[in-house]
């Protein structure tokens, strides 16, 4: 419950961010979603219970249990009929609410790239803020965050959410340096699932801020084809 007493400051007069940042989130987290976000954290440890195993050395583990709460909580979600999209996001905040602490963890083994910050945003895609914020008020809810690493990785969480605004956000919002139509035109290609490769490909460098224009663009998909494809 301290996880979700702390989520409820994040979200209300809390001033862990600066003004920018505090009404960006307010943005982002409308009435809705932050009920939504509130109903997932309640949720997001229920599968510990069913997978705690105990090593030889007295150590406990949970070793999957963001999928088997995620899996609980889509069940608990349909008997209080909650609608899909609903059931959804609260699935998916439970299901990936380690990810920002895997990320975190990649981070402290080597220095990440910003293609290493565009993908973790692009796989998280809307739900990004969402999921840092949870994890910030789940590493407060355990009353340790003077703790080296725990006040490491409240910082390392905060800048992601920076980033995320000021950075990734705006230029998600623009449109795509070339499309499928510029493949077919420029470069003879016949729709195919290289399309999404390609396109995909254009848009993580377009968002890590690599490509600018679109001839830029146009260069580097011509790269790609001569070394077909990978980068």
């Amino acid at each position: 419950m301290r996880t979700f007493y702390m989520l409820e400051k994040l979200l209300g007069a809390d001033h862990q961010f600066d003004p920018e940042i505090t009404r960006q989130i307010r943005r982002h987290m409308d009435e809705k979603r932050s009920a939504q976000l509130k109903c997932a954290t309640l949720f997001h440890d229920i599968g510990k219970p069913l997978v705690r195993t105990i090593d030889q050395n007295g150590n406990i583990h949970f070793y999957g249990h963001e999928q088997k709460g995620a899996d609980m909580a889509n069940k608990i979600c349909k008997r209080l009929k909650f609608s899909v999209r609903e059931t959804g996001y609260i699935d998916f905040i439970i299901r990936n609410h380690l990810k920002p602490l895997f990320f975190f963890t990649a981070g402290r083994e080597k220095d990440l790239t910003r293609k290493d910050l565009t993908r973790f945003f692009m796989k998280l895609g809307d739900f990004t803020p969402d999921l840092l914020i949870h994890a910030i008020a789940d590493t407060q809810g355990k009353g340790n965050e003077n703790d080296e690493r725990n006040a490491a990785f409240i910082r390392f969480i905060k800048n992601l959410i920076h980033r995320y605004f000021v950075n990734f956000q705006p230029r998600s919002k623009a449109p795509p340096l070339i499309t499928g139509t510029d493949l077919i035109h420029h470069f003879g290609l016949t729709p195919s699932p290289l399309f999404k490769t390609i396109l995909n490909r254009v848009e993580e460098r377009t968002l890590s801020n690599d490509l600018n224009d679109r001839t830029a663009a146009l260069i580097f998909v011509e790269e790609l084809l001569g070394r077909r494809i990978k980068a």
